[in-house]
């Protein structure tokens, strides 16, 4: 998890990756 890019598509990344849950409650917390 040491990837740096945008919001969007470092968003888009995990969500390949698998693990938009727990990205998306660490962006908006």
């Amino acid at each position: 998890m040491g990837r740096f890019a945008p919001t969007g598509s470092h968003l888009r990344v995990t969500v390949i990756e698998g693990g938009m849950d727990f990205h998306v409650t660490a962006f908006t917390t």
